[in-house]
């Protein structure tokens, strides 16, 4: 260790480090650490606990504290400080240390200037990499240390947002969820709830009376609360669940309307004597049926699934009997009906196709050529799944008729 200078023989030091009230005796250069000597030239101070200026000396501490980094190296500031007894005989407090309350707070081993940089280090990135990125600018810390430091942190409330967005969002996706509440005209977060249940979000809402319009998703929870808090507030759904509630509408309209199509298309075909009557129904309950998967067909096979189960049958076994895959059987046997009746599955729409498919069928064409002319027309089905349909009900036609594939 090396001593540089003494403060006496240079008055420059103290403005640099700015910090009134002290008096630097040296510095000591290491390799890479930096130790400056400095006291507090006050003999008085005031007591925390009633206030009384004193001056009767009991005792001196050396206390280090760490401060910001000067050219690569960390400096530790090595401060001596007074103890001083408290005159007043009916405080509490009889001996208190001095304090620095603009640079340094009580008990701390950082400077505030310090713990400063720390705070935007950690709000900026995580804990890890804010101990990695101080540990090599000189300020060496852990991450539990980072992580201290910017809990400690105060956030003020926004107590004049008017215009929110609420949502939820996953600590452990699929496990645990909460509730995330944005300032729609700043877009910055307001407040994060541990829960998405509605007694936390009726409480949080209520302690802010001024909100006129809040943006929210579908979530039965979040229209509760909001509707029983602040009933004056206007919801807004975003743009996203606009589109879902306007395409499950479609959807359940088009689904009522299935069974007429097929009944006019069966119809409009009869005119036409080269047509089996028989078979082009078979055609419309095959293109009808992709979408007319009831909940009650479902009921079916989930008694079944739980039947086999109580008798001692294996998820396995019981996937094999039904034609079910493993993950299905299993759902259908553990899950709970609310669970599995909110799962929408995706289907194709043969229904479009219906004069195609009937067509193609009359004239003796192969699949593959129907598939082709359909896929022409915007049909989103894979040659696999419309062979996987209709693949019966065509090949008996071409083998009676006599026709070869096109």
């Amino acid at each position: 260790m090396k001593r540089v200078f003494k403060s006496k023989q240079n008055l420059l030091l103290p403005s640099l480090l700015q910090f009134p009230g002290i008096s630097v005796k040296g510095i000591f250069v290491k390799d890479d650490q930096v130790s400056i000597s400095a006291r507090v030239t006050s003999k008085y101070d005031i007591c925390p606990i009633c206030g009384l200026k004193s001056k009767r000396l009991h005792s001196y501490y050396r206390r280090k504290l760490n401060d910001l980094p000067i050219i690569s190296r960390s400096v530790v500031l090595e401060l001596t400080v007074r103890k001083i007894f408290c005159d007043n005989p009916i405080c509490s407090r009889k001996v208190f240390s001095q304090q620095l309350p603009d640079k340094v707070a009580p008990y701390s081993r950082r400077t505030l200037r310090a713990n400063d940089r720390l705070l935007q280090l950690g709000k900026e990135t995580s804990a890890n990499k804010g101990s990695w990125i101080s540990g090599q600018t000189g300020l060496p810390v852990s991450s539990s240390t980072c992580l201290r430091i910017v809990h400690r942190c105060k956030i003020s409330p926004a107590v004049k947002a008017v215009h929110l967005g609420i949502d939820d969002w996953a600590y452990h996706k699929g496990h645990t969820y909460g509730t995330i509440v944005v300032d729609r005209e700043t877009g910055k977060t307001i407040e994060i709830l541990k829960s998405r249940e509605k007694e936390d979000i009726i409480e949080w809402l209520k302690g802010y009376p001024t909100i006129q319009t809040i943006t929210r998703d579908r979530g039965d929870c979040y229209i509760q609360a909001i509707t029983e808090s602040l009933p004056h507030a206007i919801q807004i759904a975003d743009r996203f669940h606009l589109m879902v509630n306007y395409s499950d509408h479609v959807r359940d309209a088009i689904k009522r309307l299935i069974p007429k199509l097929g009944t006019a298309v069966t119809v409009k075909t009869l005119n036409n004597p080269d047509r089996d009557d028989s078979a082009i129904q078979k055609i419309t309950d095959l293109a009808t049926g992709s979408i007319l998967q009831t909940d009650e067909n479902k009921n079916t096979l989930i008694e079944k699934a739980r039947e086999l189960y109580l008798n001692n049958y294996s998820i396995r076994s019981i996937a094999q009997i039904l034609r079910l895959n493993f993950r299905t059987a299993r759902k259908y046997v553990q899950g709970d009906n609310a669970q599995i009746f909110t799962v929408r599955k995706t289907f194709i729409d043969y229904t479009e196709y219906l004069d195609d498919l009937i067509g193609g069928y009359c004239k003796g064409e192969s699949l593959p050529f129907i598939f082709r002319k359909i896929k022409m027309k915007g049909f989103q089905g894979s040659l696999r799944g419309l062979t996987m349909r209709f693949s019966k009900l065509y090949k008996g036609r071409m083998e009676r008729s006599g026709l070869h594939a096109i």
